[in-house]
């Protein structure tokens, strides 16, 4: 009943302020987020300096190779893991609509970079934070059944109520500013590009829009199974396969055309998602096949010659 209520103040909230309500509400989640990560910091370590011999003997027993970023120099097998998940990354920034929207909302484009950076700060600052949190974690409790709970378990039992009370506030956040950012985006693209010019300048008001995508994700995220973790970095290499090449195209204003764009879009979603299907994630993330297959579609078609010179005229133009 509370994760129902949660999701349907999300889509209230999300239909009422539309775009400008989602950048206001995620600068407060940001906070939010920001404050919980360094309370958990702050937490983890002190509680690893109560115990230094218990918390090195648990260090110890994960293994020689817990804290060495490429195990016995297994460099055949990292460099390919760090080249998937590096692509991955940029199609995290790239590829994610709630994330271009942002982009293109900029009054300037030293406003836009200036967002950029603020951005890129709280993106390194909170995973390089909560990878140092997990690693000291190991030390304190060392045999978690789901890591995924390692944050709420650490302070249910290790700080008491109400920090845990801040940190649930803090995880919840996370989860509400990226629910309310995508609704937003998909919303917006329902009405502007699929709904037509003309219902676009009948519908400025995007609620009903946002109310009905709401409640169909919501219905939608109830049969969906597996853990957060998986789910959302799937997610997050499947859309970056697909979309952050068409983008980089765009921006470095290299040679194509709306056929190119189309075809690597639906190239490197393809690419990725069946590389997924196979299992060869582990050794590379899909978002790099995938990216550099949408990139090769692109080049190969935007290159073929056009079937009259309108056409080509055009082709170039748009190039």
């Amino acid at each position: 009943i509370g994760l129902a209520l949660f999701a349907a103040i999300i889509v209230c909230y999300t239909a009422i302020g539309g775009f400008r309500g989602s950048v206001y509400v995620d600068s407060m989640q940001a906070v939010i987020r920001i404050g919980g990560t360094v309370i958990a910091l702050a937490a983890v370590f002190y509680v690893a300096s109560q115990s230094p011999i218990d918390f090195w003997r648990n260090i110890h027993a994960a293994g020689p190779t817990f804290l060495k970023i490429i195990p016995d120099n297994h460099y055949l097998v990292a460099i390919p893991f760090i080249f998937g998940f590096a692509a991955a990354a940029l199609g995290f920034g790239l590829g994610q609509p709630q994330m271009v929207t942002r982009y293109l909302a900029g009054a300037t484009p030293a406003e836009t970079r200036s967002a950029w950076a603020i951005y890129n700060f709280f993106v390194q600052f909170t995973w390089i934070s909560m990878t140092v949190f997990g690693v000291v974690l190991r030390g304190i409790i060392p045999s978690l059944s789901d890591p995924e709970a390692g944050l709420s378990t650490f302070f249910r039992l290790k700080a008491g109520p109400i920090f845990t009370g801040i940190i649930v506030a803090d995880i919840f956040a996370t989860i509400a500013a990226t629910s309310n950012s995508l609704l937003v985006a998909m919303a917006q693209t329902t009405s502007r590009d699929l709904g037509g010019p003309n219902w676009h300048r009948q519908a400025e008001d995007l609620w009903p829009v946002t109310a009905l995508l709401g409640a169909g994700t919501m219905l939608l995220s109830l049969n969906l199974h597996g853990t957060v973790f998986a789910l959302a970095l799937l997610s997050v290499s499947l859309l970056g396969a697909a979309l952050a090449p068409a983008m980089l195209v765009r921006i470095l204003h290299l040679r194509s055309t709306g056929t190119s764009l189309t075809a690597s879009v639906l190239a490197g979603f393809t690419t990725a998602a069946l590389w997924s299907y196979f299992g060869l994630s582990g050794t590379m993330n899909e978002a790099a096949p995938g990216m550099l297959i949408a990139f090769a579609t692109n080049f190969v078609l935007a290159r073929l010659p056009a079937r009259s010179g309108a056409r080509g005229g055009l082709r170039d133009a748009d190039s």
